[in-house]
């Protein structure tokens, strides 16, 4: 009986000088066999089979190019850049100016640049303009209804008439006058110190607040209706301390320029504080 265990019955028998084949094994150069491991250098890489990317590197010793990032302008560079305007004067009818030339005001300091002036918009003056024309034409219409209606209430002397239409001018222009002055002279000041404003009734009344920069709180401006949008107009509301009373341009001029103008100086004064603190 054949033995089942040593021989299977479906292995072909093995000629005894034929030798099983291993799998091959990498041989050794007998060079590199007494070279450390350091010193061994690797074989060389096919560059089209491994194809990795090169990273460049820089030295140690080399630092990198700064990169130059563009900084939004801070209020500090708001004001020099409004300070650097060049002055000009006011014109005789001028109700908005910055870096104004030629404008003085009583207590004011040798250092004390002025960076706003201001007056109510010259449109505002359109009303009493209209008034005035008006009442230097009326004579003139009320003389020629009367000729054309041969109607006459009582005969007045021509001389009569005349120092009559003399005192009805004079009214006139008083009128047009006081309105001219009260715009004229309502005038407020924006330095880098203080804010001031000039309130003039006539040209015997005449009331000037101040306060200032630190003391200020809120600044907020207010624009309403048609004409106020149109001719950039508006209220421009500062409000100040409990203990001091608020102040308000009105009708100025440019109002959004004036309350950022009026923020950065609030917000420079306090970034200089806390460096001091």
């Amino acid at each position: 009986m054949p033995d089942i265990f040593t021989q299977p019955h479906d292995k072909k028998d093995t000629p005894a000088d034929e030798k099983p084949q291993q799998p091959p094994v990498a041989q050794t150069p007998k060079e590199m066999q007494s070279v450390p491991p350091e010193q061994v250098t690797p074989p060389p890489v096919n560059a089209e089979e491994n194809a990795t990317p090169i990273v460049q590197q820089q030295p140690a010793n080399e630092v990198a190019p700064e990169k130059k990032v563009q900084l939004p302008s801070t209020k500090a560079s708001d004001v020099a850049a409004r300070a650097k305007i060049p002055s000009s004067p006011v014109g005789f009818f001028g109700h908005y100016k910055q870096n104004p030339n030629g404008i003085h005001f009583a207590n004011q300091e040798d250092d004390e640049q002025i960076l706003l002036f201001l007056r109510k918009h010259f449109i505002t003056n359109l009303p009493w303009l209209i008034i005035t024309a008006f009442l230097m034409v009326l004579p003139l219409f009320v003389f020629l209804l009367f000729s054309l209606s041969n109607f006459t209430l009582f005969s007045i002397p021509p001389q009569l008439v005349i120092i009559l239409l003399a005192f009805y001018f004079l009214i006139v222009l008083n009128y047009a006058l006081l309105n001219f002055i009260t715009w004229f002279y309502d005038v407020g000041i924006v330095t880098k110190k203080r804010l001031l404003d000039l309130d003039a009734d006539n040209i015997l009344k005449h009331h000037l607040a101040e306060t200032e920069i630190e003391d200020v709180v809120d600044v907020s401006y207010a624009q309403q209706g048609f004409f106020q949008s149109f001719f950039n107009y508006g209220n421009v509301h500062i409000q100040t301390q409990a203990i001091k009373a608020n102040f308000e341009y009105i009708a100025s001029p440019n109002p959004a320029t004036v309350s950022d103008i009026i923020s950065d100086l609030k917000a420079l004064k306090l970034n200089g504080e806390k460096k001091h603190a």
